[in-house]
């Protein structure tokens, strides 16, 4: 099984726990809990998840790939493509995509996204922090030790944190980019 393969997998299979674990909480009566579970194990259903006897968040997962979770607060979605509304002037390092999400709410707006590259440390490292400062962000610090390393950038209200680890054959670039204040 692929490293993106397991990656897809355990996000589906996370997803569904945490649904399940918060239809379990949030729900007093057994039959309505079973109910919940059959109803999420084919990847589409609502739950309650504040105890009150409606329904408040929507569930769509396709099968080991995407996850949706839409609430009247926001939409929280896993996938293993670029995530919809990433910021496009973000460049990111080429490579596979491994897993992505993102979280939108009426006040904030953020994405993840972890890919992997046959880059060595060294030349990922140089290759994030060219694309990033080339593209006007600001190296705001960063910490590596051991074959691991962690940038943040900022422009204008845009602030990216960029982890980077090797695995001895391929690099792992994990990039959050958060939407906020400038700092």
């Amino acid at each position: 099984m692929s490293r993106a393969s397991t990656v897809r997998r355990l996000a589906h299979a996370l997803g569904v726990a945490v649904l399940t674990v918060a239809s379990l909480a949030a729900c007093g009566d057994e039959a309505a809990t079973v109910k919940d579970a059959i109803d999420l194990a084919d990847g589409r259903g609502s739950i309650d998840t504040d105890g009150d006897g409606v329904d408040d968040a929507t569930i769509d997962a396709d099968q080991g790939t995407d996850l949706t979770i839409t609430t009247d607060e926001g939409e929280y979605a896993v996938t293993t493509e670029l995530p919809d509304g990433f910021p496009t002037d973000v460049p990111l390092l080429d490579g596979t995509v491994l897993q992505a999400s993102s979280l939108t709410s009426a006040t904030e707006r953020g994405w993840n996204v972890v890919l992997s590259s046959p880059l060595g440390f060294d030349e990922t490292v140089t290759a994030v922090d060219t694309d990033l400062t080339g593209a006007g962000f600001t190296d705001n610090g960063r910490f590596a030790a051991d074959g691991t390393a962690t940038v943040t950038y900022t422009r204008d209200t845009l602030q990216v944190l960029v982890g980077i680890t090797h695995d001895g054959t391929s690099s792992v670039v994990a990039y959050t980019v958060v939407v906020g204040q400038a700092p």
